[in-house]
This record gives structure tokens, C-alpha cells and sequence, in this order.
């Protein structure tokens, strides 16, 4: 397995199409995408798939700082929140508080409105996010660490521009996780630090 450094996975929202049709239109969508799944907070704005403004915190109070995150890349962006035709949040696996404040604010914000709201998988967007920097084919193990010594984890394969699962996604230990995983594939996501003498261990 080849072991990348952890990404932030709201850089990949941008590319996972949501899970509700959106009709199609002329421009690209003026979109407000937040993650929320770890305990680092992100939010961005894009047009289609182009990321326009970004900010994020590390330090897992959410609920003191989202809100000031989606101001100031609205404020960057030059859009007001009227503005917005579509939102995605991540929806995790992750830590249930984090979540729910992520969840919790996309609603608000969107409430109201007949805008499309896109739940995105966590370690999808990270799988993805891989498959574009790196097409090799492999398939990508994404690892988010779920504490007490398991982690989160999916694998994915990329089939033209949809993801296939290889292992769904679920809590695995460490031991568990590297007797599933491909023999040839990338590892990414906060996990792959956390877990990577385990999995070494486990493989040899």
C-alpha cells in the first residue's frame, strides 16, 4: 500500500456529485460547501467546480467558529448568502458533535429555499480527491481515526467519473482493516499517520 499524507476532504466535495439530481442550468452553480466531520472545519465557496473562496480552523469547536467561516468566504467570494444556489456538507463518518453542528447549520442556512442540499461521504471525497491527483487506477483506502484504536474506513475504485466500492465503509480495527485491504492500493486520510505501523506490521 502506498501511504499519502492526509488531505482536507472538502478540497474533493467539489468534485462528488450530490446525491439529489440538480437540474441542469446554463452556468456553473454558485455552491457553499462545509466539512465538519473531523475536528477541523472548513467552508468554501465555489462556481461549479472551481473553489472561489476558502477558510478553515483546526481545534473542534464547530459550533463557535462555522459560522464565521461561511461568513468570511461569502464575504470574500463577493456573494451574499442569497446568492447561493446549492449547498453540501459532509456527512461524515466522523465525530456525531462535529457532525450534527455541520448538519445543523447547512439546514439553517438552506432553510426556507427550495436550493439543493448534497450530503457527502467523508471518505468518498477523500478517495476522490486521490483519484484526481494520482490516476493510476489503484484503488484508495480512506482512513479517518475513530479513536480507541479503530478507524473509519472505506476502499474505493474509480470507474470513469463514479466511485465503486471495494470495501464499504464502516469501524475497522487496524489489524481487521489491513487484512481487507488491496494488495496494491493508495492509503489517505488521517488515519493513514495513525494506523501506518499497524498496517506495515500486519502486512509484512
Amino acid at each position: 500500500c502506498v501511504l499519502e499524507r492526509p488531505l482536507a476532504s472538502l478540497d474533493a466535495i467539489r468534485r462528488v456529485a450530490p446525491e439529489r439530481p440538480v437540474a441542469r442550468v446554463s452556468e456553473p452553480l454558485r455552491i457553499l460547501a462545509i466539512e465538519c466531520a473531523t475536528s477541523l472545519a472548513s467552508a468554501a465557496a465555489l462556481r461549479g467546480t472551481r473553489v472561489v473562496a476558502e477558510r478553515e480552523v483546526a481545534g473542534g469547536q464547530h459550533v463557535e467558529t462555522l459560522l464565521g467561516l461561511v461568513d468570511g468566504v461569502l464575504e470574500e467570494a463577493g456573494v451574499g448568502l442569497e446568492d447561493v444556489e446549492a449547498f453540501a456538507v459532509s456527512r461524515g463518518p466522523g465525530a456525531f458533535t462535529s457532525l450534527r453542528v455541520g448538519l445543523a447549520t447547512i439546514k439553517g442556512l438552506a432553510f426556507g429555499s427550495d436550493r439543493p442540499v448534497a450530503g457527502i461521504s467523508t471518505l468518498a471525497a477523500l478517495a476522490w480527491e486521490v483519484s484526481e491527483r494520482k490516476p493510476s487506477g489503484l484503488p484508495v483506502a480512506a482512513l479517518l481515526d475513530a479513536r480507541r484504536g479503530d478507524c473509519y474506513a472505506a476502499v474505493y475504485r474509480r470507474d470513469a467519473e463514479v466511485l465503486k466500492p471495494v470495501l464499504a465503509a464502516g469501524v475497522y480495527s487496524a489489524e481487521d482493516l489491513a487484512s481487507r485491504l488491496p494488495a496494491d492500493c493508495h492509503v489517505v486520510g488521517s488515519g493513514a499517520d495513525l494506523y501506518a505501523d499497524a498496517l506495515d506490521a500486519v502486512a509484512d
